[in-house]
């Protein structure tokens, strides 16, 4: 084959120019905006000397090998992986010792590589996800220290693999719903563990398809004189040495997906199984011999591995989402396209696509987004730790204060970044030229009691609900306001301001969602769930509207202190912008939503206004999307992107993956030629 990458080519040097003068023009220090993403210029050396190593492993860096191999071969390639993770950790937590110091630095490495593998193969990272966070944490947040002595050595070595058995064919995070069984065998003292329906069969279950040999399965609890809800047992799967499922599991693999073929999702059934009673994680609820059972001091207690999933995927959205965006905004800037700039003469060179409006404002506002993710990540990650930390030490009254509000804003930020994520990969796609109802629920029903409770609505009687910190400002009556919307745009240029605006917004739009739900049931009659149904759309609008203060909430915070910190201007500068097209954007795309706050749009020309703002602060960012984007910090060797490549050399970076793949052979003869095709184009002739 010829080797084109050798042949001159103007367009292909002239990108790799693009890129390096955009570069050199960054007014900022890119190596600095990465420490502050990291926290520290201590926490990226940590994350790059764990990236190193997970680039240098061979098992690990699989090259790309695992998108063309067949679907068996991938999860035996990702089993490979998720076993190579265990073995590095496991010679990490030898190195690291005892104590908390040790246990602190085993944690930021499991971290580090686990952000390592969302970039390089998110299949092995939702595998280990599984292991870690929600089999391990779970042993750790509702096991006693006997079942703990039990089950977590073996997990955290994988001599014990796994799984979390919550969702049901019918049934997700409704967990009151779920069919699954559990009834006590005082006789034997042993609990029964039974599907009694197809609809109660666990599915979606990462990792149990294949490799899991224990499950923790929530299950509907039933004692000789009385129930005990949901609860969680620990059930041995397969047999260790043979991988034979043991008797009464009806377990199997779900199938083919869209992505993260690695990761064996499956399904598992019950037929009367028999767990000892010691097997059910009795931290806080627990069962006698003789069937009495012991209560939790709160029910809320059993919520720590439900709301780390949400947390997780909030992190994930950033994570996955700078990944396009890094891509994209390279392109763009590497490639050139058209018949000249508008406004330049006809003999300008092509403009590169990244200075077309429509990618300055498909691209550079979810730029601004995945910032304010990052922020409001190490935020919910910060507050997540400090209730485990509490919860593990047993100090339940710790981990119970902030729990609502937590729990209530993890399900809305799951939720809201998530669908964010989604649009701006979308949107990176398509600048390349690429031809969850139900969790908000839990955030707006703890919108609407507490703005409830302020205002008087509804039954003065009914159970009171402590409001957290992310609800402050609907208790604060003096907060200002606005009174038109001009009068906002007028002050887009303080992050105060704006942050002002928008928590103006979300009271509005959380009152107006509180007020429309208690009268469709006391003036329309409507039964509870009538009126939510009802008045759904309103209370999506209302957890959008709390959310995204939130999250300017953070943004506004997280450049105050780094101001405080001494940071360089520059960077204050660049992180202030990006806040500011942040909260311009959503003014913008929710115009109505500003107007019924009590901000009217005088004219027309306000409306006008806010667009222009928009434009205007996202090209003044424009200079800036290169060192933004290199601030992420992907190496290419984990970003796996030709057409992201930091040097800007697109065009020779894509042929050589392209025919240096699996797929094209030494001969240029496919290997099932002569077997499959010959044959069927010589039987086409007869």
């Amino acid at each position: 084959m010829r080797k084109l990458d050798s042949l001159p080519s103007p367009l292909a040097d002239a990108a790799v120019e693009s890129v390096e003068t955009e570069r050199a023009a960054t007014e900022f220090s890119v190596e600095a905006l990465t420490h502050v993403l990291d926290g520290g210029a201590a926490a990226t050396a940590e994350r790059r000397a764990a990236w190193r190593a997970f680039a240098a492993d061979p098992v690990l860096n699989d090259g790309l090998e695992r998108f063309t191999m067949p679907l068996k071969e991938e999860r035996a390639l990702s089993t490979a992986k998720l076993f190579r993770l265990a073995d590095m950790l496991s010679a990490a937590r030898a190195e690291a010792g005892e104590g908390e110091a040790g246990e602190a630095e085993l944690v930021r490495l499991r971290r580090n590589l686990m952000r390592a593998l969302e970039v390089f193969d998110p299949s092995v990272a939702i595998r280990a996800f599984v292991q870690h966070g929600l089999w391990i944490g779970t042993l750790k947040n509702q096991g006693t220290p006997e079942q703990q002595a039990k089950w977590l050595p073996g997990a955290e070595d994988y001599r014990i693999i796994g799984c979390f058995a919550m969702t049901e064919l019918a049934h997700s995070s409704f967990l009151r719903g779920a069919e699954t069984r559990a009834e006590l065998d005082v006789d034997t003292d042993e609990f029964v563990i039974s599907s009694p329906s197809l609809t109660a069969t666990k599915w979606w279950i990462g990792q149990a398809g294949q490799i899991a040999t224990h499950a923790i399965v929530f299950a509907n609890t039933f004692l000789p004189n009385s129930a005990a809800g949901i609860q969680l047992f620990v059930v041995p799967l397969r047999d260790a040495a043979t991988g034979k499922p043991l008797p009464g599991i009806t377990i199997g693999d779900i199938g083919p997906k869209f992505g993260r073929h690695g990761n064996d999702n499956g399904f598992i059934s019950f037929d009367a199984v028999r767990v000892p009673r010691f097997n059910m994680l009795a931290r806080w609820a627990s069962v006698e011999s003789d069937g009495s059972f012991i209560p939790p001091p709160n029910p809320a207690l059993a919520y720590g591995s439900t709301i780390l999933e949400r947390v997780s995927s909030v992190g994930s959205a950033a994570d996955y989402a700078s990944q396009a965006l890094t891509i994209a905004i390279r392109f763009g800037v590497a490639r050139r396209q058209g018949s000249g700039h508008v406004g330049s003469s006809p003999s300008a060179p092509e403009p590169q696509i990244m200075d077309y409006q429509s990618h300055i404002c498909g691209l550079i506002p979810h730029l601004a987004t995945c910032y304010a993710v990052f922020c409001t990540t190490a935020r919910v990650e910060a507050g997540y730790n400090a209730m485990v930390a509490d919860l593990q030490a047993g100090n339940t009254l710790g981990f119970l204060a902030p729990l609502a509000d937590m729990h209530a804003t993890s399900c809305g930020l799951k939720t809201v970044c998530t669908w964010w994520a989604s649009d701006a990969l979308e949107a990176c796609r398509r600048s390349m030229g690429g031809t969850d109802i139900t969790r908000t629920r839990q955030t707006a029903r703890y919108l609407v009691k507490i703005y409830s409770q302020v205002h008087g609505i509804g039954h003065s009687g009914s159970r009171r609900v402590p409001p957290g910190d992310s609800v402050a400002y609907l208790l604060d009556a003096s907060l200002p306001r606005f009174d038109s919307l001009g009068a906002l745009v007028a002050e887009a240029h303080s992050l105060d301001a704006l942050l002002v605006g928008i928590q103006q917004v979300a009271v509005a739009k959380i009152g107006a969602a509180a007020t429309r739900l208690h009268s469709a049931m006391i003036v329309d009659g409507m039964s509870k769930g009538e009126a939510w149904n009802a008045c759904l759309m309103d209370l999506v609008d209302a957890v959008t509207a709390h959310c995204t203060a939130y999250m300017m909430e953070s943004f506004t915070a997280f450049v105050a202190a780094r101001e405080a910190e001494g940071v360089d201007d520059a960077l204050i500068q660049v992180l202030t912008t990006l806040a500011r097209l942040f909260a311009l954007r959503y003014a913008s795309e929710h115009t109505t939503w500003f107007i019924e706050a009590n901000m009217p749009a005088k004219s027309s020309d306000a409306i006008s206004s806010l667009r222009r703002a928009v434009e205007s602060v996202a090209s003044s960012l424009r200079p800036s999307v290169i060192g933004l984007t290199d601030a992420f910090d992907y190496p290419d060797e984990l970003l796996r992107a030709p057409l992201g490549v930091k040097s800007g050399d697109v065009y020779r970076e894509y042929y050589r993956a392209a025919s240096t793949n699996a797929l094209n052979e030494p001969s240029g003869v496919a290997p099932y030629w002569r077997t499959l095709v010959s044959p069927r184009l010589l039987q086409s002739k007869l």
